[in-house]
This record gives structure tokens, sequence and C-alpha cells, in this order.
């Protein structure tokens, strides 16, 4: 960030210029991050490890006064990537406090416990999707099964024995093995009792 200080001596003007070391954030997250302050200072970092290297930017000095970005910051969502010496001991100062360390300790368990329920919905999700099976009911015409498609729930595909409109009559004919195959069980003819007359 530059300066410009202007030195006055008597009726000619000097033209001092200084420059200041900028403060460079590194984003960690793996998406692009936007962090605005109260006062309308936007950044807007790229995700982690950025090939054009955007995942790394300057800040204006007003975030260092921001309390949102240093709470990012003792979070792990920023990282200090360079500063002057005095604003890197500033931000060790602050960031090393213990109520800080314990509410960024608390927000990574947090962050970690929320990780673990989305994958289990997501997994949990994943065995609603839509399979077909093939109806096991007998062939029409020669020997074999049926063989018309059946859209299904994975996840449930082994509950019902798999029969197209045709065939879900014979369905309790059929037995599911250990293995989750399902087996149709032939019936024995009714036998006919004659009474025995003596």
């Amino acid at each position: 960030m530059e300066y410009i200080h202007l030195a006055i001596r008597g009726e000619e003007s000097i033209m001092v210029t200084s420059l200041q070391q900028p403060v460079l954030i590194r984003n960690t997250k793996l998406g692009p991050t936007v962090f605005q302050d109260e006062e309308g200072h936007q950044v807007t970092w790229q995700g982690r490890d950025d090939p054009m290297g955007e995942d790394i930017q300057p800040i204006p000095q007003a975030f260092l006064q921001s309390s949102e970005f240093l709470r990012s910051l003792s979070r792990g969502t920023f990282v200090l990537e360079s500063a002057s010496d005095d604003v890197t001991e500033a931000l060790a100062g602050h960031l090393d406090s213990p109520a800080l360390r314990k509410q960024a300790a608390n927000w990574a368990s947090k962050q970690a416990s929320e990780k673990v329920s989305a994958i289990e919905v997501v997994d949990h999700k994943a065995n609603a999707d839509i399979v077909t099976v093939k109806c096991l009911g007998p062939a029409t015409r020669g020997t074999g099964t049926c063989d018309v498609e059946i859209p299904v729930k994975e996840k449930g595909k082994n509950e019902h024995v798999p029969l197209c409109g045709q065939h879900e009559a014979l369905a309790p004919q059929y037995v599911q093995t250990e293995d989750n195959n399902w087996v149709r069980v032939a019936l024995a003819p009714r036998q006919q009792h004659q009474s025995i007359v003596s």
C-alpha cells in the first residue's frame, strides 16, 4: 500500500513516497471465500492452492480492527502469509490468548462433527438411487424367467421379490435365500383324503 507525504519548505513542495509492507492473507478453504467488514471493505480469495495464486490476497488495514476477521484467523479459515514484524507480533499475541484458543478448538470440534453428520446424510441418501432388476416370474413362452426390467430403490431392492405387474400375484410362491436370492417354491398338489370305512 502506498502512502504519499507532502513536506512544504517555503514556496516549494517536496513529494516523498514511502511504501508500507502489505498484509498478505492466505485462504485455507477449498472454495472461493469472501470477507467483508462492517465498513464495506471486501476481499475475495480463490480456493486453497489456487494455481494462479489467488488464494493469497492483500487486505486493507481495517480488517485488522475487525473482530470477525480476527475470529476467522483464529479458526484457521485465513492464515497470515506475510506482514511487517509489528503486525505479525500483534496478531500472534492476539491469537495466542487462551480464550481464543478454546473458541477455535470448540469451533474445530463442531466443524468435524457437522462434517461427519453430513457424510452420514450423503451416505444414507446414496442408497435411494433407482436401479433396475429383472422380473423373476416365469417366461411366457418356453423356459426361463420373464426378465422384464423393474425400477426399484437400491436400498430396498432385496426387500421384495422382483416381479413385474403380470407376475406380482406369484409373490407368495417366492422365498429369499441366505445370500439374498429369490427362489420359487414348488407347491405340492393337494392331497385328497379318503374316509376309511371299516
